[in-house]
């Protein structure tokens, strides 16, 4: 998906009131003064973040943004690299494949629930990436929740739509979040998936 398509979401179409995007940053390795720690699922998160998820913190405020030149870390991520959660101000290095760059903690998220269908050890901004954003997964917070096929059917009829390979030559499909959680063809390595058939059993 186009880092464009956000900006195109908002401005011309008045259902939709905030956009946020998110992707996997690839053979990610995050290293202190002491030790590099790779195996990490780290995701490039842009600064709408915490406008659509709601995460506790233990350190760091509420009113935190995801920006550039700064990390935010899982207490896990923060108590393996550091040994411990105080950790607002240390400076890390992120390494990647074409990457090398120095980065802040600006904040610390308390224990990721169970249920949530995010998973992560670390959130940085796009512009830390050669390139931003490439493939990834974009949430769409909607004046009207239930009119999600409405805007699909709009967005795909659209000539003018942002892609890849050029304006109007995307198809892009839009799940109601409760749906995605369900639906095997998510596969981005951040993304929790849950069997629709266990959960019956479990009710």
């Amino acid at each position: 998906i186009p880092k464009s398509f956000a900006d195109y979401l908002t401005a011309n179409y008045p259902e939709v009131e905030n956009v946020c995007q998110l992707g996997g940053v690839r053979d990610a390795s995050i290293e202190s003064k002491a030790e590099s720690f790779r195996k990490l699922t780290v995701v490039a998160a842009d600064s709408a973040f915490f406008s659509f998820f709601d995460f506790p913190l233990i350190r760091g405020t509420s009113g935190t943004d995801i920006a550039p030149g700064s990390v935010v870390l899982s207490t896990g991520t923060a108590n393996v690299i550091f040994g411990r959660t105080d950790v607002i101000g240390e400076v890390v290095d992120l390494r990647t494949a074409d990457t090398t760059v120095q980065l802040g903690v600006s904040a610390v998220l308390d224990k990721l629930e169970e249920n949530s269908h995010l998973g992560f050890d670390a959130l940085v901004h796009p512009t830390v990436l050669k390139g931003g954003l490439r493939l990834g997964v974009t949430y769409v917070l909607l004046q009207h929740g239930d009119a999600y096929k409405s805007l699909e059917g709009k967005i795909n009829a659209d000539v003018q739509r942002p892609g890849i390979m050029g304006p109007g030559k995307a198809t892009y499909f839009l799940d109601a979040l409760a749906d995605s959680y369900f639906n095997a063809d998510n596969k981005a390595p951040f993304m929790k998936r849950g069997s629709p058939v266990f959960v019956n059993v479990v009710n």
